[in-house]
């Protein structure tokens, strides 16, 4: 863990805090919170991701006037997928600042791709808390992700994107996956909860219909 610098931080995500508590926090693991009874960035995290998907979709809205439904929920979902925003967390170049534990652990959460994704949202609901409110968190956002915009993006391998969001909450994916008429029918479960369904002419199609039907579902987000 390199020393905590107010400044460089500060820097890199181009907001300066009036409440540095909240900096401290979004920085914060929960190793490191519960080892010294502080609090950890799990809530801000928690609001940052409604925060970010509120900009993505506002964003997209505007910029793809004749798109349809389909096609910005598909962009929004890999614009906010643990991979994009972990990616943008390393452009920033702040993870080695995340306060953890001491010990094979530090390595371990530094590492980890949703750490850095968690901590991008926890760094966008901090910038909301401080103050800076919508406008302030799109400024950080869009800064940090606009570029990052494709329409490629509507090719994305959304099972592999569901079961990566599982595997960081600790919950597993299940696939229930059946030949009908012209085709595979697929439904998937989380916790035996059935969250998505989907048909498609292959067996692996049908499966990213239904993991697709999930992320398009935003109220139900694991």
């Amino acid at each position: 863990m390199k020393h905590f610098d107010l400044i460089d931080i500060q820097k890199k995500i181009g907001y300066v805090f009036k409440d540095w508590e909240l900096l401290f926090s979004a920085f914060t693991h929960a190793s490191y919170a519960n080892e010294h009874g502080v609090n950890s960035y799990e809530r801000s995290e928690f609001l940052g991701d409604s925060i970010l998907n509120f900009v993505v979709a506002e964003y997209l809205f505007n910029k793809y006037p004749a798109q349809n439904e389909g096609f910005l929920t598909k962009m929004r979902a890999a614009l906010v997928s643990t991979k994009t925003l972990a990616a943008a967390t390393d452009s920033l170049g702040v993870i080695e600042y995340m306060r953890t534990s001491s010990g094979p652990i530090a390595d371990e959460v530094i590492g980890s791709i949703g750490v850095r994704a968690d901590l991008f949202e926890a760094i966008t609901a901090a910038i909301f808390l401080d103050g800076g409110g919508m406008e302030a968190c799109k400024k950080f956002v869009l800064r940090n992700l606009e570029n990052r915009i494709s329409e490629d993006s509507v090719n994305t391998d959304y099972k592999s994107m569901l079961l990566e969001k599982c595997a960081q909450k600790a919950v597993k994916a299940v696939f229930k996956t059946v030949p009908v008429q012209n085709g595979f029918e697929s439904a998937v479960y989380i916790m035996d909860e059935k969250v998505g369904s989907g048909v498609g002419s292959s067996k692996r199609r049908a499966e990213q219909q239904a993991a697709y039907d999930y992320f398009s579902k935003t109220e139900q987000h694991i």
